[in-house]
């Protein structure tokens, strides 16, 4: 990745090492199934010490939702490597994605964050810092807070920061976003960051903005999921639909008009699941409720355990689609 600099992971880009060495986990000398990091290996193993692995990134969207989900208020966090611990139970709504802002030292201003990657029980927590990392330590602070990590799912994919959070520690998704539906929008390197994000989306509002994957730069290893978290090892309460549509579950509709569609993919490599999507629509044109738009051959979309409705009641020419795409599309899942 930069040798120069004594950093011997192996690029993403590499195409002789990645995926041609042996799997030595039952050689008979000196078995191992673990790379120079200490991570597992899976699949096909890479050439040497370094196995390609992308690092899990969680955010949480939870529309219009600016306010601490938990305050300190009498109880005590301690962070202990990766494992955060709570004095007393946090409410079932909080999840993975959501942020914990603190002081490590443990009382004075916040100045520090962690991100929820797993919940074990309503007291104890899996925690990473914004990049995935083990975050700072702190023990006993009756200085915290929790927050959604973001507001909407637009403002997710373009990384504007829930305004709720404290002002010093907002910013710490620093990509610059680009302009309107029409122009064109800037993401994150996910392949060059060796990251893979996961956008955990909260029934706390409807939310009511359509969004534009795009500006990305996605591999098959490194790309965006947008889902409801609803397993125990997630969350304390279930986000998404149980199979008919549920008012108190996360809920994107689009009220606008013309062709966009409520979600538009322009990456290649993207998972949209357990959503409830709702398109409203007065336009002539013919719009989808998903556009899928690029023509890569090898691209790799999943649309899954999605609720997907559309009212065209005050259409008066032609009628949408649930999933569309152009006819230069190409997809393999």
């Amino acid at each position: 990745a930069d040798p120069d600099n004594g950093d011997f992971h192996i690029l993403y880009t590499d195409t002789g090492a990645k995926g041609y060495g042996a799997n030595l986990s039952n050689d008979p000398n000196l078995a191992f199934s673990d790379d120079i990091d200490g991570q597992t290996r899976s699949g096909a193993w890479d050439i040497g010490a370094d196995q390609y692995q992308a690092t899990p990134i969680y955010r949480s969207v939870g529309p219009d939702n600016t306010s601490p989900l938990a305050s300190s208020t009498g109880q005590t966090l301690t962070i202990n490597n990766d494992t955060a611990t709570f004095s007393e139970g946090l409410p079932d709504n909080i999840g993975v994605g959501d942020v914990i802002v603190y002081n490590s030292s443990g009382t004075t201003t916040q100045n520090t964050l962690a991100f929820i990657h797993q919940r074990i029980s309503p007291t104890q927590y899996i925690v990473k810092d914004k990049n995935g990392k083990t975050p700072l330590s702190t023990s006993n602070s009756t200085n915290w807070q929790i927050y959604r990590a973001y507001t909407s799912l637009y403002n997710a994919e373009r990384g504007n920061e829930n305004d709720g959070l404290p002002d010093n520690l907002e910013n710490f998704d620093d990509w610059t976003p680009g302009g309107g539906k029409d122009d064109d929008e800037v993401g994150k390197n996910l392949a060059s960051s060796t990251e893979q994000w996961n956008i955990a989306c909260y029934g706390d509002a409807t939310d009511t903005a359509g969004v534009t994957i795009d500006g990305w730069t996605t591999t098959e290893s490194n790309y965006i999921k947008i889902y409801t978290p609803y397993l125990p090892s997630e969350v304390g309460v279930s986000q998404r639909h149980s199979g008919k549509w549920d008012s108190a579950k996360y809920i994107i509709i689009d009220q606008g008009s013309g062709w966009w569609p409520v979600i538009s993919i322009r990456e290649e490599f993207v998972r949209i699941d357990g959503l409830q999507i709702k398109r409203v629509d007065a336009s002539d044109d013919y719009p989808s409720i998903v556009s899928i738009y690029f023509s890569n051959p090898n691209s790799d979309v999943w649309i899954s355990n999605n609720i997907m409705v559309a009212d065209y009641s005050q259409k008066t020419g032609n009628d949408g689609t649930g999933i569309g795409s152009p006819s230069t599309f190409h997809n393999k899942s």
